[in-house]
């Protein structure tokens, strides 16, 4: 069995400058399973900089609740790269994740927008079509616009089509890009629903 000082040692390594010391030391934590998830919890949690953030990607790549509760909270830190790697962890656990990017999306930084857009359209949850839609509405750069419009695309809700027109003639051409493919998706999931 593997002791507290070892899994305490390898914890350290994640904050090393060397990138291979911190990959050995992720194999190891990740290969504790369950046993790591305490530990890990207390690094993100209290850890700073690089070890804080590598502790969160292993405890992303593990299904416990545990986990899914730390990425909530995660989700609304002040380091970005630990709100990239919640968004992108709560859009594995699926529908049950929706209630909660949802409320962080209006509040979040672009670069975790964007990670929150991406992990509600991978859910696919049509009970993100409405907040989506207000977002839509205000996003301000082209990338939120385009990014929300695939979302909302492959979500196949035709409520989301009269808004997603509105962006035809969008300043930016991958906006336009991606309100062409949106429709498309749109009118084929409706006649789907015929």
């Amino acid at each position: 069995m593997i002791g507290e000082s070892t899994i305490s040692e390898w914890i350290e390594a994640l904050d090393s400058l060397d990138f291979e010391v911190r990959l050995e030391a992720k194999s190891h934590l990740l290969s504790l399973g369950k046993v790591g998830i305490e530990p890990l919890i207390a690094a993100a949690k209290t850890a700073n900089g690089r070890q804080c953030w590598e502790a969160a990607s292993v405890l992303a790549q593990i299904d416990d609740p545990r986990v899914r509760q730390l990425m909530g909270e995660l989700l609304k830190s002040s380091n970005l790269i630990l709100t990239q790697i919640a968004a992108q962890a709560l859009g594995r656990y699926g529908e049950q994740s929706v209630a909660c990017l949802v409320r962080a999306l209006p509040v979040s930084r672009e670069l975790t927008q964007i990670e929150i857009l991406c992990a509600l359209e991978a859910i696919g949850s049509r009970s993100a079509v409405v907040p989506l839609l207000e977002f839509l509405r205000t996003a301000q750069s082209a990338m939120l616009r385009y990014t929300a419009i695939q979302a909302l695309g492959k979500l196949g809700d035709p409520q989301a089509m009269e808004l997603i027109q509105s962006f035809q003639n969008d300043e930016d051409s991958h906006v336009r890009k991606r309100v062409r493919a949106a429709l498309q998706a749109l009118e084929i999931a409706s006649h789907m629903q015929l």
